[in-house]
């Protein structure tokens, strides 16, 4: 029997072997990988319910966050396209990205309302939109054109989907990425599920990730796939730790035992006053441009590598 190369197998292990285990925290929110395996299905019949077909896009506007982290495979499991979208971009862009990618349903942080507002009559007709979060103000009173139920209520509605990645087609695309528009309106990049399969399996063989690791998402998911993170330490295992709004706030302090990722330009603000003296075996992964001289002190007696690491916590 053929079984097909997809990251959605990913999902299924960590629930099988680490069910129990504390898998996500983001922020004050912890999941353990069994209530995550199950936000992740119920994600999958929110999006069945509202129509989504095999193929459509399905994009979001966030911070990093265990919502966006769902996403990976619940709009997977849907046999839906993932598109998560790059907060930097000017507004133009990203309306450009939506119409071009023809994305069907779009959450948003309700930080990014106004941009939404702003490009609406841009966007493509019969695009539904949806907040991750309740606003403050009631959801009856939700503006003009987004839904008046989030994705938290989707969730809640809905009935978890039933489990079964043998009908994949592994070359099927999984997610789409695009380019910053540095030459030219920005290009749409696909990524098939086999493609993130392997990728997250080759990182596996040569990065220190196991299953006692506790990773720090510094990187943001819309960026280069979040250097295939959201995989990659599912896969392993791992506790993900995934503070919100990624590079754009400031980070939680780093503990023992955790690893993380980071350009080197970016350490020293990831650094500064988060390891403890007492933490020894905190793992800071860099890679890009040359390192500074504070960050060579702060390292001193730590373990760091050009690339690497599994606990999720979300930046």
């Amino acid at each position: 029997m053929n079984l097909p190369l997809t990251p959605l197998r990913f999902l299924e292990r960590a629930k099988t072997l680490y069910g129990k285990k504390e898998g996500i925290i983001c922020g004050a929110e912890r999941f353990t990988y069994t209530a995550f395996f199950d936000r992740c299905c119920r994600l999958t019949g929110a999006l069945s319910a509202l129509g989504l077909q095999p193929g459509d896009r399905v994009a979001f506007l966030s911070y990093n966050c265990h919502r966006l982290l769902e996403s990976y495979y619940g709009v997977l499991l849907a046999r839906g396209v993932l598109l998560p979208l790059n907060i930097r971009l000017s507004p133009a862009e990203i309306a450009f990205i939506v119409r071009n990618a023809g994305v069907r349903v779009l959450f948003l942080d309700k930080e990014f309302l106004p941009l939404i507002q702003a490009i609406q009559t841009h966007l493509p007709p019969g695009l539904r939109l949806f907040l991750l979060e309740a606003p403050l103000e009631s959801m009856a009173s939700a503006p003009a054109g987004i839904e008046p139920r989030s994705y938290d209520q989707l969730l809640a509605d809905s009935s978890p989907a039933s489990f079964d990645f043998s009908q994949v087609e592994e070359n099927s695309l999984a997610e789409l990425f695009y380019t910053s528009g540095t030459s030219g309106d920005p290009k749409g990049v696909m990524l098939s599920h086999r493609t993130v399969y392997l990728h997250a399996l080759n990182t596996l063989c040569s990065q220190h990730l196991t299953d006692h690791c506790v990773y720090l998402q510094t990187i943001p998911m819309f960026h280069a796939n979040g250097w295939g993170t959201a995989h990659t330490v599912t896969a392993g295992g791992a506790q993900p730790n995934r503070p919100r709004g990624g590079q754009t706030q400031s980070q939680p302090a780093l503990e023992a035992g955790t690893t993380a990722q980071a350009l080197a330009n970016y350490l020293p603000l990831l650094l500064d006053d988060n390891i403890p003296d007492e933490a020894r075996d905190v793992l800071v992964e860099y890679a890009g441009g040359s390192e500074t001289t504070l960050t060579a002190e702060r390292l001193r007696g730590l373990v760091y590598l050009i690339l690497g690491a599994p606990q999720f916590h979300l930046a």
